[in-house]
């Protein structure tokens, strides 16, 4: 259980943020993003697009969609597999609604513990630099306890496409 975790913290974690909301207003260009579809005045629509359909495979429950979303290119095929299953846990998880998205940049926010984390005893790397955090807080009732979780993704532009980033076993 502790190496699902581990993975789990790699791709996204369960974190506190000091990030502005994504329904802030924005104060420079790689602030945060208006929670809303009107795209009137964006001032970096393509990583808005990003955060949408971050939302849009949150809010649909949709594991395939949102795996499409990350870089995943020289990722190891053992970590692609725990990824996948810690997603699909998470999205098909009806106990859970996404409450908001919030986006930082990457020198903004500090993960605790840092991301990306290690897997069975190896420290891990994200596959590219990222530049921004995007966080979505998750919420529920499972019975009498209350469920809060903030999932917290790095991403970074990849040849002119605003991506999640997967991660990779750092050299030893």
């Amino acid at each position: 259980m502790r190496s699902l975790l581990a993975i789990l913290s790699a791709i996204a974690l369960l974190v506190g943020t000091g990030c502005n909301s994504a329904s802030d207003k924005l104060s420079s260009e790689n602030q945060l993003l208006p929670d809303r579809e009107d795209t009137g005045n964006r001032q970096n629509p393509e990583l808005e697009d990003l955060v949408a359909s971050v939302r849009n495979a949150l809010e649909s429950r949709e594991a395939d969609r949102l795996q499409r979303l990350f870089y995943t290119e020289s990722q190891p095929e053992d970590l692609t597999a725990v990824f996948q299953q810690q997603i699909k846990s998470l999205v098909h998880n009806d106990k859970l609604a996404l409450r908001e998205i919030q986006v930082c940049e990457f020198a903004e926010h500090e993960p605790d513990p840092p991301l990306p984390g290690e897997f069975n005893g190896s420290k891990l790397e994200f596959l590219r630099p990222p530049t921004h955090w995007i966080i979505a807080n998750m919420g529920g009732v499972d019975g009498k306890a209350t469920i809060s979780l903030e999932l917290t993704f790095p991403a970074t532009k990849i040849e002119n496409h605003w991506m999640l980033l997967g991660s990779r076993y750092g050299e030893e």
